[in-house]
């Protein structure tokens, strides 16, 4: 069952992070006047998870999280990804943050810049001293109506890699989406079973958004010394190469 997006998002506690995320009439405008790509069926973009709880050491780890639901998701044939480099690319060109990309506005319109069907947005709160909670929902681009329900979890940030499979499993089913057995065994792998390799992964996304490599390379280096089969890792660490040489 699909519901309006302006009456009923996700859960209590995120319609107070909407009316914050107002969106601001220029910026609609801006993307309005963008040349939207072509919308292929199934596509799919994921936009980073608004930092309800504004800690500045969690911008890394939101990324770090959005990046990995779109390698999983990416594992899933009948969906299209759009990649992480062109939601940043996005935020970088507009001046955006990712508080801006979250309102009933413009988070539909900034899908269809990037070429998407549907987008997963939602918000990351603080529990407690050490935990998270994250609420995410699909939303088309065409107009903004959200698929299904909302999905949340929650738990210690040690525990955000089991936090992102909930997430990931739930959405699925938001989505109507049946996985195949082989699908299904390889999203249940995990991303990493190191926490701290996985932390220095987040932060070396951040350090090359920013275009500061050597601290990036270090980051992923040590994302790798801490787990030297984390996939994602290995994968940054050759873009990274691949950037450096071109610049």
């Amino acid at each position: 069952m699909r519901q309006n997006f302006s009456f009923c998002f996700f859960s209590v506690h995120l319609l107070a992070i909407i009316t914050l995320a107002c969106g601001d009439a220029h910026l609609r405008q801006d993307f309005k006047a963008e040349n939207n790509r072509p919308v292929l069926p199934n596509t799919l973009a994921v936009l980073y998870f608004r930092n309800v709880a504004e800690l500045n050491e969690w911008q890394p780890l939101l990324k770090g999280v959005a990046a990995i639901l779109i390698a999983d998701l990416g594992k899933v044939r009948r969906l299209r990804l759009v990649e992480r480099g062109q939601v940043e690319a996005l935020l970088q060109e507009h001046g955006l943050s990712s508080a801006q990309l979250y309102d009933r506005f413009t988070a539909p319109r900034a899908g269809r810049v990037l070429g998407a069907q549907r987008v997963i947005v939602g918000g990351a709160m603080a529990v407690g001293e050490a935990g998270i909670l994250i609420d995410a929902g699909v939303l088309e681009t065409a107009n903004g109506d959200m698929i299904g329900r909302s999905v949340s979890s929650g738990g210690r940030l040690s525990e955000i890699l089991r936090v992102e499979k909930e997430l990931l499993f739930g959405l699925l089913d938001q989505l109507g989406i049946k996985l195949s057995d082989e699908e299904h065994a390889a999203l249940q792998q995990p991303t990493t079973h190191s926490a701290l390799a996985f932390a220095s992964y987040c932060r070396g996304l951040d350090y090359a958004d920013r275009h500061d490599f050597a601290n990036a390379r270090k980051a992923f280096k040590e994302a790798l010394r801490q787990d030297s089969d984390f996939t994602e890792a290995k994968k940054e660490m050759e873009k990274l190469e691949i950037t450096e040489r071109e610049e």
